[in-house]
């Protein structure tokens, strides 16, 4: 981790260990992110980032924590990916090249299928129309709530059935 960077309480910059932290490298082959299939409900995250920084960083976090870290850095790569894969849940940058966080809620939002699975959605900016009523994480993140939001998500989706 770069030396220079500013020290912010309660952000993902904080959270790291001095070293960096466990990288994201881990949940990739050859600097693509692994894409196993998942059966049945998954723990895996789907982490959808273009800064590759920041999504180094969420990722040696969950990597951390025990979860299963899929990683995409733009929304046509997070839409193969959660088409083929189903994490149990997505984090979603808004602003992305190639194609924005809106047009992948759009695409999960029509596709009955897909739109069960749980979206957090992390901007820098302020004009969160068109998020559907999901929860928003803005930068800089307060990293332990974005962690316990997924690990909600992760819950809700793993618990068995009452009944």
């Amino acid at each position: 981790m770069d030396a220079e960077m500013s020290r912010q309480p309660s952000t993902l910059r904080d959270s790291l260990s001095a070293d960096g932290g466990t990288s994201a490298a881990e949940s990739q082959r050859d600097g693509h992110p692994i894409t196993q299939e998942i059966e049945g409900p998954s723990h895996g995250v789907l982490l959808v980032e273009d800064d590759p920084e920041v999504l180094e960083a969420l990722a040696g976090l969950l990597l951390d924590r025990g979860f299963l870290v899929l990683t995409a850095a733009n929304g046509r790569e997070a839409l193969e990916i959660i088409t083929h894969c189903r994490p149990g849940v997505v984090v979603l940058d808004l602003m992305m090249p190639a194609m924005d966080g809106r047009a992948v809620l759009d695409i999960v939002d029509r596709n009955p299928s897909l739109r069960t699975i749980p979206v957090l959605v992390m901007t820098a900016g302020r004009n969160t129309a068109g998020i559907h009523g999901r929860p928003i994480f803005h930068k800089p993140l307060h990293v332990e709530s974005l962690l316990r939001a997924i690990e909600i998500c992760i819950g809700a989706r793993t618990r068995p059935a009452v009944g």
